[in-house]
């Protein structure tokens, strides 16, 4: 899937409250949003074996929009795939991040490098108040501009939940992590993770 553009929404792939969408061995390249989700945008797309790489939004979810009306909605869950060399321009005012992943997102096997967001805002991964991040076993590293002073990869202001997960190696940001009334998932706690800082599990 490559090389497509959406005026809003979902510039390589596009789902909206489906039963069920999935994509398997797919890579999704070069695509762009004006606004979200570069790559894909989906309320329950899985993601298995596959790459997100090179995809563009003008202000959220460089390569990856998860977005949900419901509390225990999927968004989009990721399985044994990368999500690589994704950028956000912050091309409007307001929200803006998420080079990598933005919204209700989940991740099992996955590596998330190489991502770019403006003013390095969540340049991995941005997890907004309503949102929900949930890491397994998955990698993420060098992330960020360093011609950008400050930001992080990952910035958590919803619900979240790391487990054996590995945020380091940060380019160009000031931290590895940041978290602002953010909410750890009471049903597990962090554990069996790794961090270059320790602003990563301050709140775990």
């Amino acid at each position: 899937i490559k090389g497509n553009h959406a005026f809003l929404q979902g510039g390589g792939v596009h789902e909206f409250q489906a039963l069920t969408a999935e994509l398997s061995r797919t890579t999704v390249a070069q695509n762009t949003a004006d606004q979200e989700g570069g790559g894909v945008w989906g309320t329950n797309t899985y993601v298995a074996d596959s790459t997100i790489t090179q995809n563009t939004a003008g202000d959220r979810g460089g390569g990856v929009y998860g977005y949900s009306l419901f509390i225990q909605g999927v968004g989009v869950s990721l399985a044994s795939s990368t999500v690589d060399h994704n950028h956000v321009y912050g091309t409007h005012d307001g929200l803006v991040g998420g080079g990598g992943l933005f919204g209700r997102v989940a991740t099992n096997n996955v590596t998330v490098a190489y991502n770019t967001a403006k003013d390095n805002l969540g340049s991995a991964a941005y997890i907004p108040t309503g949102g929900r991040g949930h890491f397994y076993n998955t990698t993420v590293t060098r992330n960020g501009d360093d011609r950008v002073l400050g930001g992080e990869q990952v910035r958590v202001q919803g619900r979240y939940l790391f487990k054996s997960t590995y945020v380091g190696e940060v380019t160009g940001s000031d931290a590895d992590c940041y978290f602002s009334g953010a909410t750890a998932e009471t049903f597990a706690t962090s554990q069996n993770n790794y961090a270059t800082d320790a602003t990563c599990w301050a709140n775990s």
